[in-house]
């Protein structure tokens, strides 16, 4: 066992040091975080091309460090990847789906989600940024709400793509949503409003179209045909995607240390294609 004093951010750390304290302490933009099931494996962000990884006595954020190492990310990606695939066939809990369907680029505009980083036909988008400079980076076309609404949110039917606020936070970017397809069956549906013909009557926030372009996820091309297993097999094991606790018709996952993905298939199992691509915020101020 280590000896020594170990300081993080100007914050000691020795074998009785809890995780919770520690992640009271060091600087926020680390995104010390419990993992997707519980608090035994913490991690979080050390420089831009490293990460920390922690290995705690128990499973919640009480434990104190059994192990705390810094790998580079794309080594470490590597070997974990390589493991879960191992454990995965072992279980059984793996199945030969083939090869995922390649998408090929071109189509605009053009969305790449990468490293925890969203890009707009190559500009930033940043999550807690000001509504007003995601629409001067996505561009004409939007529908913004009036000032009366307490929640400020924009939508570009021509895009299907919708952006939107909080209640802390209303003028400030909390969720990101791109629609791949349309599907009036869905129960969702079922819950509008309807008009004295019997007409549902969409939310006035939501885009009426449908995504046209390009995305792009770790380096995987998705369109409105990419099933959600394809996905899944293909991006980093890190963002945890998995099905829900009943079906697959919404699946989930983490997008970097302060957001996280949401996703709505047009079937309940994971070979539904994508309805909805979402990135929220999942800051406490929101």
């Amino acid at each position: 066992m280590f000896p020594g004093y170990l300081e993080f951010d100007g914050f000691g750390i020795d074998k009785l040091t809890r995780f919770w304290e520690i992640r009271a302490s060091v600087d926020h933009k680390r995104g010390l975080r419990c993992g997707l099931r519980d608090c035994s494996h913490p991690l979080g962000a050390f420089g831009q091309s490293a990460a920390i990884y922690m290995i705690l006595m128990s499973n919640d954020e009480y434990g104190v460090i059994k192990e705390f190492a810094i790998a580079n990310e794309s080594t470490h990606r590597e070997r974990l990847n390589s493991a879960f695939d191992k454990a995965a066939k072992a279980v059984g809990a793996k199945k030969e789906y083939g090869t995922p369907r390649k998408v090929a680029r071109g189509a605009q505009p053009e969305i790449v989600l990468k490293d925890s980083t969203i890009l707009f036909n190559g500009r930033p988008l940043v999550l807690g940024q000001p509504l007003a400079e995601w629409q001067k980076i996505i561009g004409e076309g939007g529908v913004c709400s009036p000032k009366r609404e307490p929640i400020a949110w924009c939508k570009w039917d021509a895009l299907g793509i919708e952006i939107v606020g909080s209640i802390h936070r209303p003028l400030e970017v909390k969720q990101l949503k791109v629609r791949f397809n349309r599907d009036p069956e869905e129960g969702l549906y079922d819950l509008r409003a309807h008009d004295a013909n019997g007409k549902p009557i969409d939310p006035v926030w939501q885009s009426k179209g449908i995504y046209p372009g390009f995305l792009e996820f770790d380096g995987f091309g998705i369109d409105r045909l990419t099933e959600f297993w394809e996905i899944r097999m293909s991006v980093d094991r890190q963002h945890g995607l998995r099905c829900g606790l009943r079906d697959c018709h919404k699946p989930l996952g983490a997008f970097g240390p302060n957001a996280n993905i949401y996703m709505r298939l047009t079937t309940t199992d994971e070979h539904g294609s994508l309805r909805e691509l979402a990135i929220t915020s999942d800051s406490n101020n929101g």
